[in-house]
């Protein structure tokens, strides 16, 4: 199970061409602390993450379990 906190890009950083590919944790924490993000949950309940406390949560879980796919 998930909770989902949704960001959006800044214009400022689509303006300058500073989108990238988010892959972890980690990239969202330090795109959202340099301003690049921003909540798109703004009135969401507060993440109480002290790296990103200004996160918001969208107020829903996602079901998302772990899958194992075998290569043949």
């Amino acid at each position: 199970m998930w909770d989902v906190h949704p960001v959006a890009w800044t214009q400022t950083a689509i303006d300058n061409g500073q989108r990238v590919r988010v892959t972890s944790h980690q990239d969202i924490e330090s795109l959202f602390n340099k301003g690049l993000l921003v909540n798109a949950a703004p009135d969401g309940p507060i993440n109480h993450d002290p790296k990103i406390n200004r996160l918001r949560a969208a107020g829903v879980v996602v079901n998302c379990p772990p899958i194992f796919v075998a290569t043949a």
